[in-house]
Formats: C-alpha cells, structure tokens, sequence
C-alpha cells in the first residue's frame, strides 16, 4: 500500500477575500494505491489559530494514518509519500 498525502491551509475563499469572523481552514487530501485499487480521501476542519509551515502536512499525514488503522492496514505495511521536505525529514 502506498499512502500519499498533501495539506493546506486557508484563510480565504476562491475570491479572495477572508472567510467571515476570522475563519481558517486546514484541509488535507488522500489517495491510497494497491495494486488495482485506489483510493481518495479528502476533508477538513475548522481552526482557530494560524500554523507555521509544515502544519497542514502533518495533519495530512494524520488523517491518512487514521484512515489506514481504521480500514485494517498497518504502518509496517505502508510506504507514506509526500513532496514536502519538511515532513519527510
């Protein structure tokens, strides 16, 4: 099983302008391979402070670890693949 992930994190909607009362947002998207199947996650959940870079990766890589234990896989099975150098290191 491969696991890759990628995070976000928002303050502003599609145009632009910030959400009402302050609002943020971290959101994270999933897509599991094995063999044939595929799978894709995606989600978020409201904030209520601002994060440092690198944040919203790691909720990313949270979410798909939830996601893997609740569907019967284990970590020494999965390989987690991500682009941001922060969370790999």
């Amino acid at each position: 099983m491969q696991a890759f992930f990628d995070g976000s994190y928002t303050f502003k909607g599609l145009n632009g302008d910030r959400f009402k009362g302050g609002a943020k947002y971290v959101s994270w998207g999933l897509v599991f391979t094995e063999g044939e199947d595929y799978f894709e996650v995606s989600g978020f959940r409201k904030v209520s402070q601002d994060f440092g870079a690198g944040y919203h990766e790691l909720v990313a890589c949270v979410e798909a670890s939830l996601w893997l234990h609740s569907h019967g896989y284990s970590p020494s099975n999965v390989s987690f693949v991500t682009y941001d150098e922060l969370t790999v290191y």
